[in-house]
């Protein structure tokens, strides 16, 4: 029998439909650990920018209703060396009061539109972002391999920690290192430093391990600059930027109730320097207690100093994730560490 759901593209147009569904489905889901409240500016933010025309949103509809829906969002990253070129593949969604026969042709639907990207030209790779769960995620590859001819051989699984700023450690810090701190200066960025911040985010490190997202200044500037609550606040000395943080504030739905968190998404330092990392995260809390948020989240931390981290307070939570890669050849394995976006 012929699927009663049909597939097409969307387009920001369609944010509101996308929202409704999201917030709908990740309630059912997600409702116990958190997830975002998904306003559609914030959407508009994450599926729009200089890319937009390239992301995939993906979705399935009865009649006008949207019952389904994925994203595919176009990355650039440089990794041992090289710049490769792909997709992050989130929010996949189908809405539980379909069918079960319904809700198994959307999967297929959505994985012949992944794999249809995948195997094209300009894909070299493929992000998933999940939580530690380890059936759901079998059950993921063992439809890719039975439906799909992507390589499951040539994925590769990163776990990684979300982590919360302990404030009371951090300000103990600061207080202990008063003098080193208060000679940092720390202020929001200016439109004269995005140079130097864009050459800093694309910048390695001394991982040989890693892979680091890519991005033109128009790209920065809108996952940075692209929400009117976000921000980023630099370190400058003698004209050269030695450090940034961008962070913004995000409501959390957990239970049925809503919570504000301060979300840290880059802190980039040019050398490993806790007192400068020190200087840059009190900011973040100086706005968590302005806008009433709970405190700080580090959505990925796993490029910084692990020694540094916990001597600022910067603790692993018990919310554990797995990065997925699928890359062609199985061109990025061993991975120690990641500077990408989680979304």
């Amino acid at each position: 029998m012929k699927c009663p759901v049909q597939f097409s593209r969307l387009t920001l147009e369609d944010i509101g439909q996308i929202r409704n569904l999201l917030l709908s489905v990740w309630r059912a889901n997600y409702g116990k650990i958190g997830f975002p409240k998904f306003e559609e500016d914030y959407l508009e933010w994450i599926f729009g920018g200089p890319h937009k025309d390239r992301h995939i949103l993906f979705g399935g509809k009865i009649q006008n209703e949207l019952v389904a829906y994925h994203s595919l969002l176009y990355r650039k990253i440089l990794y041992s060396g090289k710049f490769l070129e792909g997709y992050i593949s989130t929010h996949l969604t189908i809405v539980p009061r379909l069918s079960s026969q319904a809700r198994f042709d959307c999967l297929l639907q959505m994985l012949g539109n992944i794999e249809e990207i995948y195997l094209s030209a300009n894909c070299d790779f493929l992000l998933s972002f999940s939580e530690e769960e380890k059936s759901v995620r079998d059950l993921f590859k063992n439809l890719i391999l039975k439906y799909t001819k992507m390589d499951v051989k040539d994925a590769y699984d990163l776990g990684f920690n979300q982590f919360m700023v302990r404030t009371e450690e951090l300000l103990k810090y600061c207080k202990e290192n008063a003098d080193a701190i208060n000679r940092i200066q720390v202020r929001d960025a200016l439109e004269k430093d995005f140079g130097g911040i864009i050459k800093l985010f694309n910048s390695g490190s001394n991982r040989k391990a890693e892979f680091i997202m890519q991005m033109t200044e128009g790209e920065l500037k809108h996952h940075f600059c692209g929400h009117p609550t976000h921000r980023t606040t630099v370190i400058e000395i003698q004209g050269v930027i030695k450090g940034f943080n961008n962070y913004y504030p995000l409501e959390i739905i957990r239970d049925g109730n809503a919570s504000k968190y301060v979300i840290s998404e880059y802190l980039i330092l040019d050398h490993e320097n806790i007192d400068y990392m020190a200087a840059l995260l009190k900011e973040a809390v100086n706005l968590a207690v302005e806008v009433g948020a709970k405190g700080v989240v580090f959505e990925n931390a796993t490029y910084l100093d692990r020694d540094g981290c916990r001597v600022l307070g910067v603790k692993p939570t018990f919310r554990r994730m797995i990065m997925e890669i699928h890359s062609k050849n199985n061109l990025i394995k061993d991975l120690d560490s990641f500077r990408c976006d989680v979304k």
